[in-house]
């Protein structure tokens, strides 16, 4: 920081003696050599006249967030205006002392101040730390008894303060009892012994602490075990007790249990296709997620050349062994699968067709291999040509596209008007 500083002062010994402004303290308030020389940096003043320029400078000086107070006027000197800056240095953080944190690090305490060593001392956000560690040490799995955090300045001659936060912790946050209700699918003791909370909850002392995170990190798996039983609809409601024992409630409502069936897939098999279904990882919240399902089988068979599949959804219910169970079924149609016969482009004087082919993704059928025809993509070579056509200067270019089907083949075809390209005589900046 002082190396910084006195090559600031060094780069900046010109400007300090401008003739079209001065920077001076507001009367009865500091301004150290530190923030002055950094002020002298951000002023950029033509002169005294230049009302953008003095504009500029005072939204620089604002920006930096180095001062609490700025000013600017104009004084005759000389018979020549002068700019006077007036600034007012911003009390700063020169230190943080903590004590008491055990069993945390310094490091981990000070990552969760919303202010550092150098940041601008403000009182109020000071006092709004506690809520902050309380949180952290709850999260941790360690109860905060007291926090107090008070600030003095370096000494008589300085602006600048020091933060004393003391921390007293007496004990760690135990998990006293857990209960579960709403599950018919897991026991109770088939989802606790599956929860670290609650195993580590027998470790003595410190070692069986109630941490936050861990907690919530049990209850994702949890819902991820549901959904991948098929209990896309699951709901969990944790009520927590506060104080050093925690109780705590898990309410659970299963909902139903989805089974999902495919019907008239010849070409790709179940498997394939259950990788396309998200519900049983993402849940089927308003059932959104159900109808995201149906549109990527539909674009997945699309994708692959079935140009004209149909796809319905069917949903019954039955019940087996007291779950009611939603049985999805997926009609299929596939259709005829397509691959490209043929693609070829028309109209292109301008541009080579081996050039405007990089820009393809779709391919003709190879020796050994068939290329499939996607609409999608088909559509996207089209836009990438015609972003090619702009970026030469085509700017009125326009492109046809067609597609032609025989059989089990399709030929492609782009057709494309280029218009004049437009030219650039000079550029002035």
């Amino acid at each position: 920081m002082t190396r910084y500083i006195i090559t600031v002062l060094l780069l900046l010994t010109s400007l300090v003696h401008a003739s079209t402004y001065r920077v001076e303290s507001v009367p009865g308030k500091v301004l150290t050599k530190a923030d002055k020389a950094i002020a002298h940096a951000l002023i950029q003043v033509d002169s005294a006249t230049s009302t953008k320029s003095i504009a500029m400078s005072l939204e620089l000086l604002k920006e930096s967030e180095r001062f609490s107070e700025i000013h600017s006027s104009i004084s005759k000197e000389n018979a020549k205006d002068i700019i006077v800056f007036k600034l007012a240095s911003t009390p700063r953080i020169a230190e943080i002392k903590i004590s008491g944190q055990y069993p945390f690090l310094k490091k981990n305490i000070l990552n969760m101040l919303s202010f550092y060593e150098g940041s601008n001392w403000n009182q109020k956000i000071i006092d709004s730390q506690y809520e902050q560690l309380k949180s952290y040490y709850t999260r941790e799995g360690v109860l905060l008894d007291t926090a107090y955090i008070t600030s003095e300045c370096v000494d008589n001659d300085s602006i600048d303060y020091i933060v004393k936060i003391k921390l007293k912790s007496s004990s760690s946050i135990q998990l006293k009892n857990l209960s579960i209700e709403g599950n018919r699918d897991f026991s109770d003791f088939g989802i606790k012994m599956r929860m670290d909370t609650y195993r580590s909850s027998f470790l003595p002392g410190d070692l069986g602490s109630f941490e936050e995170n861990s907690y919530r990190e049990d209850i994702r798996q949890l819902w991820a075990r549901y959904r991948k039983k098929g209990f896309a609809d699951i709901s969990i409601k944790s009520d927590q007790s506060e104080g050093k024992n925690k109780d705590i409630t898990l309410t659970i409502d299963e909902g139903d249990k989805y089974q999902v069936e495919f019907e008239g897939n010849n070409e790709f098999w179940d498997m394939t296709l259950r990788k396309r279904i998200e519900i049983f990882t993402k849940g089927n919240r308003h059932g959104a997620t159900l109808k995201r399902d149906h549109k990527n089988l539909e674009d997945f068979y699309k994708k692959n050349g079935f140009y004209n599949v149909a796809i319905e959804k069917e949903i019954t219910r039955t019940a087996h062994k007291g779950d009611t169970i939603r049985v999805v079924t997926f009609k299929i149609k596939e259709g005829k699968q397509f691959n490209i016969n043929s693609f070829t482009i028309n109209g292109n004087e301008s541009i080579r067709t081996r050039e405007i082919k990089n820009y393809i993704l779709t391919r003709e059928n190879g020796t050994l291999s068939k290329n499939y025809f996607s609409e999608v993509e088909f559509n996207e070579d089209v836009k990438n040509v015609h972003s090619l056509y702009r970026n030469k200067g085509f700017i009125q270019c326009k492109i046809e596209s067609d597609f032609i089907f025989t059989d089990t083949h399709v030929d492609l075809s782009i057709t494309i008007n280029e218009g004049e390209q437009a030219v650039f005589d000079s550029l002035v900046v």
